[in-house]
């Protein structure tokens, strides 16, 4: 099967601008916006054609505080993109560009632990980040693509060792943290979840746990679909940077992850090497995804699940230090070299 077909993508909306074609708002600096209308048989976006470098940045420099609007053209079935704290405009793009999205991930909740060993109490998930619900917000999205999929980000942290062990092997203690969450998502009207479980869990017990994670894993989709809810993991990349496993999933693992969850979110936009190099090289991001191609190709439909992490920031490394570069930072660097040019 072709890369191109199979491939999902995830958008995370950490560039305080971007752009596509067709209907734009131009942003202004006084926070106000207009709207532009393209010719779409003068303009059109071509993901297969590559540009020089000094094109790229010229685009980005004429294009960087425009926001399209208009229609999806990416002909995926899902589009997912996720709205961060370190960026509140991301709540405007999300909003105003609804249209592009099949699904949008507010980062609001967190799971922690409650009751247990310390507190001499039955163990649960303890919810918090709930005040940062904002259903007009997800008004305001349907209002503008009724088909987009709310489906919020829930990080699990903060677990003693003794309260993870317990939460690991009690079958009791995972319904009612499952049962929790999805009374909340059913509450507030939302679509399912991305469950941010797997490399966590996996790092504080040192793979030590994947069994019991699994199952975990398994059960909470189940009961998320009989709720009619959607199940959303994120994972980390097979490969690391000399294309070697990792060891954080393998390809029997892979096939039970594909069995059970509604998505699996390919964590490609985070790329660590001992050298300084690109945020995501291509050849480490094709060679992840037809990992998690092969080892779902005898799952029937699988590989439509696979959702690819695409970067929208890039790092400074000068100096030792190495700082996120969002477009505004970008676009102020580089009138600096033409200037001085």
């Amino acid at each position: 099967m072709k890369l191109q077909i199979i491939i999902k993508i995830l958008l995370c909306l950490v560039l305080k601008y971007y752009c596509f074609e067709e209907d734009e708002h131009a942003i202004n600096n006084d926070g106000s916006f207009e709207i532009e209308t393209f010719d779409e048989d003068v303009e059109t976006f071509d993901i297969l054609h590559e540009k020089d470098d000094e094109a790229i940045k010229d685009d980005i420099l004429q294009d960087y505080q425009n926001l399209d609007i208009g229609k999806r053209n990416f002909n995926s079935d899902v589009t997912l993109g996720y709205v961060t704290p370190w960026n509140n405009h991301g709540y405007d793009v999300a909003k105003w560009a609804a249209q592009k999205f099949t699904h949008i991930s507010p980062v609001w909740f967190q799971l922690k632990s409650g009751g247990g060993l310390a507190e001499n109490a039955p163990l649960f998930c303890q919810i918090t980040g709930t005040h940062d619900i904002d259903k007009g917000w997800m008004d305001d999205i349907r209002k503008n693509n009724s088909k987009t999929m709310i489906v919020p980000r829930f990080l699990f942290e903060a677990w003693p060792a003794e309260d993870l062990k317990q939460f690991l092997y009690m079958e009791e203690a995972q319904r009612r943290c499952v049962k929790d969450i999805i009374r909340l998502l059913q509450k507030n009207q939302m679509n399912g979840a991305v469950i941010e479980m797997w490399v966590q869990i996996m790092s504080m017990t040192r793979g030590s746990a994947v069994d019991y994670l699994l199952e975990i894993v398994e059960f909470w989709s189940k009961e998320f679909h009989k709720a009619g809810l959607i199940f959303i993991l994120p994972i980390m990349p097979a490969l690391d940077a000399n294309f070697e496993e990792t060891g954080i999933v393998n390809r029997e693992i892979m096939g039970r992850l594909m069995s059970s969850v509604d998505y699996l979110n390919v964590m490609t936009y985070d790329y660590s090497s001992p050298q300084i190099s690109g945020v995501a090289p291509y050849e480490w991001v094709k060679a992840n995804l037809q990992y998690f191609i092969d080892s779902s190709e005898e799952s029937i439909g699988s590989t439509s699940k696979i959702l690819m992490g695409l970067n929208f920031y890039g790092y400074d490394r000068s100096g030792g230090a190495s700082e996120a570069v969002l477009s505004k930072k970008f676009s102020k660097y580089y009138f600096l070299i033409i200037f001085k040019l």
